[in-house]
């Protein structure tokens, strides 16, 4: 087996979150957190257009083009943004496409968004009406209600810039992500001046920094509002430049390897991995609140993580609350589809037990899925179709597939181990007389020690991750057989 085959193909949507500053990040759909009241600009703001480059250090790797549009009660706003991103060796095409109706106070009113890459395509629209969000995607709608404004990740510069905010002054906004329709706060403070080199020219820009869950970037906003560059994360940085300049694709090369370049290496190796029935790590770097490192087969002590194999011949009770919530259908989780239902039970059969079940399902996804680093946001649906995908792809089309068969699932996401380091990674958890983690990407059930759990409930809470990315460090302390 060569070497690029044994690596897990980790969590791109995130990845690409870093990247693309916030713009990707998965959040959570149940519910929208308070968010501070409306920013009323002082004056209208004039119509804006830019086209930046986005560079990986150095090398051109895509551009964006955004552009503001005032009318006669709101805004406009559109943006394009095309990277070519390399995963696991494979460089994929991405184009993301946002079009929005904003507020006179540059909250949200309406989106339409569409996430292509060179395999999978998504869509999603929304508006906002008495404080009830109706948000559509494929064959799915949902409703949401919510008190409060929200904005959009392309206009909170532009909404911070018009509010007069002073220096050294932070405010917070809840940004809105129409790749997972929800919202997440993010702090902005404009820190003051600086001399700029743009375009082969000098000016006096002010410089905001935006805070997203410990995730910083930095802009340069010139003195009629535009932004005319953002650093942020893995030496990514967007400068202002012509539109020739930025659809000139010929100058455009793969990103670096994102899935190897934010993994981490550790000293110690594992051997045998799959025959290890504890393992004990030393965590350091990050702040594990809001993380879910503790519970289950995980033992977390202050800074010290033991990771057990579960002992399958144990049962613990599941509540009936939680039974219904996590063997029903959700968001991109189509278990009630009839393809999906169809396809369960050709799997299965009424008389297997749980454990026969999920060991079926599990088989048969990791049997039937090319193992392929796809960026996309996971569909079951569309992977059922597509038979092929990642490890979101796989968790979310096994999550769906043992709902349907009435055992409950939900996702899992954190860290896994290959070659001297962990890799971002996600897989499921299936309630069989107790919690078990399953890695169908693997065709392990349980899944091995090395898999670091550190959020679970679906793949709309892996933005928890982003304050994990590039900071967390790994001790590995002892591993038992």
């Amino acid at each position: 087996m060569s070497q690029k085959s044994k690596i897990p193909y980790s969590i791109i949507t995130i990845i690409c979150s870093a990247v693309l500053f916030i713009a990707l990040l998965a959040i959570r759909l149940d519910y929208f957190r308070d968010l501070p009241s409306p920013i009323l600009p002082d004056t209208r703001v004039a119509e804006k257009e830019s086209w930046m480059s986005i560079t990986q250090n150095g090398n051109k790797i895509g551009y964006t083009h955004r552009k503001l549009t005032p009318t006669d009660c709101c805004y406009e706003i559109s943006e394009t943004i095309f990277m070519k991103i390399d995963t696991m060796g494979i460089a994929n095409d991405l184009n993301i496409k946002t079009n929005a109706v904003l507020n006179p106070d540059f909250t949200l009113f309406s989106f339409d968004f569409t996430l292509m890459s060179d395999i999978f395509n998504f869509t999603a629209k929304g508006q906002l009406r008495d404080s009830i969000f109706t948000i559509s995607t494929g064959d799915q709608n949902i409703q949401i209600e919510t008190k409060h404004p929200v904005y959009i990740s392309s206009a909170i510069l532009s909404a911070a810039w018009s509010s007069g905010i002073s220096q050294n002054m932070t405010k917070t906004f809840n940004v809105f992500d129409p790749s997972t329709m929800s919202s997440k706060p993010v702090e902005i403070t404009f820190k003051g001046n600086e001399s700029i080199e743009i375009q082969k020219e000098s000016i006096m820009a002010t410089v905001a920094e935006v805070d997203f869950m410990g995730t910083k970037q930095t802009a340069w906003i010139d003195d009629q509002g535009n932004i005319v560059k953002e650093k942020g994360f893995m030496g990514i940085t967007l400068t202002k430049t012509s539109k020739e300049d930025a659809l000139e694709t010929d100058a455009v090369s793969a990103s670096e390897d994102l899935t190897k370049l934010v993994s981490v290496p550790v000293k110690t190796p594992v051997n045998n991995k799959t025959d290890l029935s504890a393992l004990s790590l030393k965590l350091s770097g990050i702040d594990l609140s809001g993380l879910f490192p503790d519970g289950g087969r995980q033992s977390l002590n202050n800074d010290i993580l033991t990771i057990t194999k579960e002992d399958l011949s144990y049962s613990r009770p599941i509540n009936n609350e939680d039974r219904i919530l996590y063997t029903s259908p959700s968001l991109l989780i189509q278990s009630d589809h009839p393809d999906i239902i169809e396809t369960t039970f050709m799997i299965i059969s009424p008389e297997d037990d749980d454990l026969v079940k999920a060991t079926k399902l599990v088989n048969w996804v990791h049997d039937n899925l090319e193992k392929r680093p796809v960026i996309s946001i996971p569909s079951a649906i569309e992977t059922l179709n597509n038979r092929m995908g990642d490890c979101n792809e796989h968790a979310a089309l096994l999550t769906a597939l043992a709902r349907a068969a009435g055992i409950p699932a939900q996702i899992e996401a954190g860290l896994v181990y290959t070659d001297n380091r962990f890799y971002y990674h996600a897989w499921n958890v299936l309630f069989i007389d107790q919690w078990v983690t399953a890695d169908s990407l693997m065709g392990q059930i349980p899944a091995d020690v090395t898999h670091i759990r550190l959020v679970r409930g679906g793949l709309n809470n892996l933005n928890e991750l982003a304050r994990v990315i590039g900071k967390i460090n790994i001790e590995i302390l002892e591993h038992q057989k």
